[in-house]
Order: C-alpha cells, then structure tokens, then sequence
C-alpha cells in the first residue's frame, strides 16, 4: 500500500487572508517606525503611479511583495522571531478556514505525512506546523545575515512554477513516485501544484470555480 502526502497551500486556503505582506504592514504598525513609513509611502507611490504595475510585468516574482519585505531590512531576528509569534497568535489563529483544518487534521489522523506549501513567510510559519505537529513547511524563506534581516528572499518565492523548483528540491531525498499524493490550494497560480500531485483539491469560497472542472480537479467549499 502506497504511502501517503498531502500539501496545503496556505493564505486563503487554510487562513482566510493573505499572510506575508500583512505580516510586514503589522510590524509596521507596531512600530511606528519613520523608516518603515518612509518606505510604504514610497510603495504607494509605485502603486498609485502605476510604475509597480509595470515592474510586475518584467519579473516572475512579485516586486510588490518585495517592496513590502524590504520595510523590515535591518531588523535583528529575535525581534522578529516575537512578532511571528504575536502575529501567529493575533491574526493568523482567529483567521483559520475550520474546514479545510479539519481536511488536514483528518489526512494527518489518517497516516498521510502533512506539509505546508505557500508563498508566505518561514518566521510565522512556523509556528503553524509546530502547533498542529505536521512533517514541514516549503515555503518563501527570508535572508538573514549576523542576525539581521536583509530585506529579501532567500531561494525565491514559493510561487507558481517556482514552488514546483522548491518542492523537487525539498523532496529529492524521497521516491515522491511511490507515495499517493494530493494537494489543497486556492488559486489558479497554483495549478503547477495540483497538477504536481496525484490529486489536486481547489478550496473554494461559497462557490463553485469555474476553472476547475476544466482542469479536471476536485473542490471544497466552505463559508455560507
């Protein structure tokens, strides 16, 4: 009998919010830092112009979300290591999808080995995979240099076709052929993902997508 993996996508798929550029925008607000605003201001202005729209078309990463990042340039790990964890606790917990949690709990309860893959961020993230004891997290990791943030990704984000390169990293020790694998995500970005398992799951809010019976995918619905 095979064995068996499962991959959740995070943000609006197992919480109902984005998570990494709200994490940064939490700090911010925490902070009250002159720097931070200074560099949000100048995001806005990117946005507003429409210059970030036109950046965005040039890069298969988001530079919107590296312009977000960059805000927290500088800021040594410990610290961040407690905000992760205030954030965790304040805004990711109250946020979960219950039953897209109570999917995973019962692949978990079932023997299936449970991992996390999104676009959000390592720091909090973690605190995520050590509550609910699954086997790890791929996922859009921050640099850090002498304990201090840099400001960057570290290996790219997890995103698309690039959470595709993640994954064949992250599981090249393991004959991934052998195990009977599904996948839970929210977005048409992520089809590279469920496509990359056996079986791939939209989760959906209140209503059917469209796009997924075209690509011939299962659905979970939640919500009203």
């Amino acid at each position: 009998m095979k064995r068996k993996l499962a991959l959740f996508d995070f943000c609006e798929t197992l919480v109902d919010f984005q998570t990494a550029d709200n994490f940064v925008h939490f700090i911010r607000k925490n902070e009250s830092s002159f720097s931070m605003n200074m560099k949000e201001s100048v995001r806005m202005v990117l946005v507003k112009s429409g210059i970030m729209k036109i950046l965005e078309k040039f890069s298969t990463e988001s530079f919107n979300k590296k312009f977000v990042l960059w805000q927290i340039k500088g800021f040594d790990a410990n610290k961040l290591d407690q905000y992760a964890k205030k954030y965790y606790s304040e805004k990711i917990r109250p946020a979960f999808i219950k039953k897209v949690l109570s999917e995973m709990k019962n692949l978990k309860k079932k023997g299936s080995e449970v991992y996390v893959a999104s676009g959000g961020y390592d720091i909090y993230l973690k605190e995520f995979v050590k509550e609910f004891e699954l086997n790890g997290v791929v996922c859009t990791k921050v640099l850090f240099k002498g304990g201090k943030c840099c400001g960057k990704f570290d290996g790219g984000d997890c995103l698309g076709e690039n959470k595709i390169k993640l994954l064949d990293i992250f599981f090249s020790d393991k004959k991934i052929n052998d195990y009977d694998t599904i996948s839970y995500s929210d977005s048409i970005t992520d089809l590279p993902l469920l496509k990359w398992t056996n079986k791939g799951i939209v989760v959906s809010k209140n209503k059917v997508d469209s796009w997924v019976k075209k690509n011939k995918l299962g659905e979970l619905v939640w919500g009203n």
